[in-house]
């Protein structure tokens, strides 16, 4: 896969260092440009960095040469950012989560694509985890029966206090816990079992005016229903806490981005425990967990047109249930997602 792909990385803030250290590693990747409009930041750039172009802004990328661009910016920047390279350059685009904070700006994102045809890739970065991915494959396989049901919750101990940054603002944001932290929950719900048939669901806030801090809802399908529950105001949850239990006809699962757990309805002792460990898949660099260099290396495949985990069309899958769960909560009634997507 030796290539020599000209990369950008679009905002150097914790992600933004991440995927400058993974394109400084990776044999197929050549940082070439970092847009930074901090002041402070571009100076220490230029001094560290002297075969790196540093720039201000996104603008100054027109028309360049470049193969690859990582956009890490905040929520509310990803659309302008997104459609002036997609305008302006050959660039294929790895944005981070979440595409974009309104279901019409996706949309219009993917029309503009549609001329382009870029890969477009959104950094749900948990579809790599292999607990996750053996869950997918005990799904999609039956080994365990149909789905029965399912319970899940994702948790934070974040905000405690009244915050006035962007993240706490709706238009700026999109939205609060839901839309940001949960959205990776959102997305291996959709990526499991695909779109509910109708959501209903409650949104509230605690120390947050604009935006809710926490979110309960239920999902129904064809054959079965699932519950999700989050908060970034959880007590006692020093990281990211998630589980997702998922009952079949023949048994169960409990899973995590660290193990899976698999229980069998019948008395039999072969139940199975794996975990990152045991089921840990070599990459090229190990850096802030193995999925991202996963991540990473799936999304610099761009020669490869089938391998495009988590493009555009899996975000407006996504866009349309947190929507649909903002809508529930708003009107106090049960929404029919499949009357809205087309």
């Amino acid at each position: 896969m030796k290539k020599n792909y000209i990369t950008a990385i679009i905002g150097f803030g914790k992600l933004g260092i991440l995927y400058a250290c993974l394109s400084n590693i990776h044999e197929a990747t050549n940082l070439k440009y970092i847009v930074e409009p901090n002041l402070i930041l571009r100076i220490l750039l230029k001094k560290r960095l002297k075969n790196v172009n540093i720039l201000k802004n996104v603008k100054e990328l027109a028309n360049k040469n470049i193969d690859i661009v990582f956009i890490t910016t905040p929520n509310f920047s990803h659309f302008e950012i997104a459609q002036f390279v997609l305008k302006n350059t050959d660039a294929n685009l790895f944005i981070e989560k979440p595409l974009a904070i309104s279901l019409d700006e996706i949309k219009r994102l993917d029309e503009l694509n549609k001329f382009k045809k870029k890969k477009i890739q959104v950094g749900y970065m948990f579809r790599f985890c292999n607990p996750y991915i053996k869950t997918k494959y005990i799904i999609d396989k039956k080994e365990l029966g149909n789905v029965v049901k399912f319970n899940c919750s994702m948790f934070s101990s974040q905000v405690f206090s009244e915050t006035n940054n962007w993240r706490f603002k709706k238009k700026r944001a999109g939205g609060g816990v839901l839309i940001t932290q949960n959205s990776h929950l959102i997305d291996l719900i959709q990526w499991f079992f695909g779109l509910p048939e109708n959501i209903s669901a409650n949104t509230r806030k605690i120390f947050s005016k604009d935006v809710e801090d926490e979110v309960s809802a239920n999902l129904e399908y064809k054959n079965f229903s699932g519950t999700i529950e989050t908060s970034w105001s959880k007590k006692g949850h020093r990281n990211l806490t998630t589980n997702i239990e998922i009952f079949f006809e023949k048994g169960s699962i409990k899973v995590n981005e660290d193990e899976l757990e698999i229980k069998f309805n019948s008395n039999r002792e072969n139940n199975n425990k794996i975990n990152k460990v045991n089921s840990f898949n070599s990459n090229f660099f190990d850096l802030a967990g193995d999925y991202y260099s996963a991540q990473f290396s799936n999304f610099i495949d761009i020669e490869n047109k089938n391998n495009n985990i988590n493009n555009i069309h899996d975000s407006l899958k996504i866009h349309y249930i947190i929507e649909s769960i903002y809508a529930s909560s708003e009107k106090n009634k049960k929404i029919k997602i499949y009357e809205n997507f087309s």
